[in-house]
């Protein structure tokens, strides 16, 4: 059955959370970021020696490499993937990866809904963060 956490419990988790969660979301951003580069650094070369890189900005033709001009073109391909690997690693870390618990309960009926203006239940009872609660088996 579903019980409220004691003001301890509460203080304890929020501790904990706030040492852990700044860690994982870096450690989650940098994986995604290291993921976008290695991913570029291998798909570009190949992408280029079968389809072609563009040259210029004037629309002309692709040109396709042959494998032997590869190592001329590697440090662009390099500064590429570390460029994108760095941007999705910002933009992962400081806009898309916070944790944001929206599920709220009741506390009386633990009727489950989503966050919004409404925090008052029909059984009378109020709407509280889910985080707030803990299972206990009978």
């Amino acid at each position: 059955m579903w019980v409220k956490k004691t003001e301890i419990e509460t203080t304890e988790e929020e501790r904990l959370l706030k040492i852990s969660e700044p860690k994982s979301r870096f450690r989650k951003s940098l994986n995604l970021g290291i993921f976008v580069f290695i991913l570029i650094a291998i798909l570009y070369p190949i992408a280029s020696v079968t389809i072609g890189v563009p040259r210029g900005y004037n629309y002309t033709p692709r040109v396709v490499l042959r494998i032997d001009e590869l190592p001329e073109y590697l440090p662009g391909f390099l500064r590429l993937a570390s460029i994108m690997g760095i941007v999705i690693f910002l933009i992962s870390y400081f806009f898309l990866l916070k944790s944001k618990t929206t599920t709220l309960m009741c506390d009386k009926c633990h009727k489950t809904k989503n966050f919004d203006k409404n925090n008052i239940c029909d059984c009378g009872g109020s709407f509280i963060n889910i985080g707030n609660f803990k299972w206990i088996d009978d």
